[in-house]
């Protein structure tokens, strides 16, 4: 039997093979076109192929993350006043920073508002073992980098009951809150040849960090229109004028917009930065950011974090105001950029335009993925290398016809990007490149048919049909006439069923969903008023934390959804999925089925 590695060695042949088809044309732009996407195919069809990592990819991402914390430490904000231009792009940010932190003369980013927002992140905190916020919050270990956050918090607690009881059975059961030296830093895989550090943060800190992230995220979408908020509906025809307005797009969305019509007309340029959230100097923000706001963030980021060095634990003092995995790292990146850029229109002249319901603006920042009118790239460039950052020219586009920004790959206005895949060992591996083959396929009007069959005939009977609205990994996207058809699922096809309460007519199909890990937290018999100390600790849960995950939305009939401990891989089920039609474009096509099949049978 074949392994998985030797497949996919088999699929990059059959790939390579069915693409060489494809001929270099300077006459015609669609094939011009079509053999820019299937060089970009093949390159990015292996770049990310964790099975063919470099040995030290941990390593190099070490030494690259020290690097940038020496860059940070090393940086002499004095140096760029001697380019005038850059030094009134400066001024003009330190303005407009005290424009959108204060109102009436108030910070924004007060204590108050921050414990508003207080949150816990998805992934591993330093020193605590669960991912939950009851776990994190109620029934486990605190850690803190500092006495400060430790003393907050218990101020903070002891006036609200509720939050007062919990904290009080936790330390009862797991002790007091531990204060730590700093993160943690570890790397995870990015691509072949080099891995991605985070920093797991205490606890205490990811909660104060994200009560941070969302006045950030407030100040980012009402100063500069960037929306973190999701929503179903993205581009809509305006009824009315005709034109074509932006309902709900997300600032990934806006900017691949942007970069598309910069690959038309050459507007829009794309700049990409190397490592930008790890150059984020401390130096550059206590100069930049108004007192009290850096005083704040400085309280609740980490000094310190952790590597492991030859078996052995060492400590590093972070010169960066924050690194990945700080909780208020990614907007407050997003918002230094989005100011800079303003700050540059400013300087130059030239009109700011923020994104709304009607247009996409004349900007994009999403992290170090920034989108600016031509002329304005230069000065945007030599100010962000002049205030510590790096411009990464590879990534970075201000002339001919391609731009790249927020995964979007554009050449003439239409999306080169390639497919790209991480492994190729589980079912749900293979349903992902098939999908994006097929999509990709889709774009550029070829067939990749045999590299397709050879998927197809690898995933032989798991093939189950989903519609195109599932994830990528939950089947086979196809329309609905194939999903209906035996001869290409057999009995894993789509089916028609009818309502006996009804009569309505529906589809039923089968798709894989990831497992989670379910805690289900036992119920005592006691009403919250009536207890009192001396009964904390025989509960087996803490029941006032219960009640605060209850309230934050985590907590549904008694059961808590969490990731699993100590798994790499994500774990499907197969279940089964019932929706009244398929997709929208085949209303047609089930009318005739629903006219037709009936006589034909």
């Amino acid at each position: 039997m074949n392994t998985s590695s030797e497949i996919y060695e088999s699929l990059i042949l059959e790939l390579s093979e069915e693409l060489s088809s494809i001929k270099d044309s300077s006459q015609d732009d669609v094939y011009g076109t079509q053999f820019f996407s299937a060089n970009a195919l093949i390159s990015s069809f292996v770049k990310k192929l964790i099975t063919n990592r470099v040995e030290n990819a941990d390593q190099l991402a070490l030494e690259k993350f020290k690097a940038a914390n020496e860059k940070c430490r090393q940086v002499d904000i004095t140096g760029f006043r001697a380019q005038e231009d850059v030094k009134l792009v400066f001024g003009e940010m330190r303005r407009i920073m005290n424009e959108i932190f204060y109102t009436n003369g108030f910070t924004k980013l007060s204590l108050t508002a921050i414990e508003q927002s207080l949150d816990v992140g998805p992934g591993k905190s330093a020193g605590v073992d669960e991912f939950s916020f009851y776990h994190k919050v109620g029934y486990g270990k605190i850690t803190s980098s500092s006495q400060l956050l430790v003393a907050l918090y218990k101020s903070y607690v002891n006036v609200r009951p509720l939050w007062r009881d919990a904290e009080i059975f936790r330390e009862n059961q797991f002790g007091c809150i531990d204060v730590l030296q700093g993160s943690s830093l570890s790397t995870v895989p990015k691509n072949n040849q080099i891995d991605r550090t985070i920093c797991s943060e205490p606890s205490l800190n990811m909660l104060y960090q994200k009560g941070v992230a969302q006045i950030l995220i407030d100040i980012l979408r009402d100063s500069f229109g960037i929306s973190y908020i999701s929503s179903p509906e993205h581009f809509d025809k305006n009824q009315n004028g005709g034109g074509t307005f932006y309902k709900g797009l997300l600032q990934p969305e806006r900017n691949q917009v942007l970069a598309r019509q910069g690959s038309i007309d050459g507007r829009f340029d794309t700049l990409d930065l190397t490592s930008a959230s790890d150059t984020i100097s401390l130096v550059f923000c206590k100069e930049l950011l108004p007192r009290e706001v850096y005083n704040m963030l400085c309280n609740f980021r980490c000094k310190h974090t952790k590597t492991r060095v030859d078996g052995v634990d060492r400590w590093m003092e972070l010169h960066m105001i924050s690194s990945m995995g700080n909780g208020f790292t990614f907007p407050l990146e997003t918002l230094i950029f989005a100011v800079l850029v303003r700050a540059v229109y400013s300087v130059l002249k030239l009109p700011f335009i923020k994104p709304s319901f009607w247009e996409v603006g004349n900007f994009g920042v999403f992290g170090d993925d920034i989108i600016c009118l031509h002329e304005a790239s230069d000065l945007v460039s030599r100010s962000l290398e002049a205030f510590g950052f790096e411009v990464n020219k590879e990534k970075s586009f201000t002339a001919g016809k391609f731009r790249e920004s927020c995964g979007g790959d554009f050449l003439n206005g239409i999306d080169v990007r390639g497919v790209y895949l991480k492994s190729y060992d589980t079912l749900q591996d293979k349903f992902t490149i098939y999908n994006l083959l097929k999509a990709w396929c889709r774009r550029h009007n070829f067939k990749l048919s045999s590299t397709l069959n050879l998927i197809l005939s690898d995933i032989g009977k798991f093939a189950y049909p989903v519609p195109f609205w599932e994830p990528t990994d939950a089947g086979i996207y196809c329309n609905m006439c194939q999903a209906l058809d035996p001869n290409l699922f057999g009995s894993n096809c789509a089916k028609w069923i009818l309502s006996k309460e009804t009569g309505a007519v529906a589809l039923l199909y089968s798709k894989y969903e990831p497992k989670v890990r379910n805690i289900r937290l036992k119920q005592s018999n006691f009403e919250y008023p009536e207890l009192d100390e001396r009964n904390w600790l025989l509960l087996e849960t803490n029941e006032f934390a219960a009640y605060l995950a209850l309230l934050k939305g985590e907590l549904r009939n008694g059961v808590i959804a969490t990731r699993f401990k100590n798994e790499k891989q994500v774990h499907y089920k197969l279940c089964k999925q019932i929706v009244p039609n398929w997709d929208n474009h085949d209303l047609l096509t089930a009318y005739l089925l629903d006219k037709w099949v009936p006589i034909l049978a």
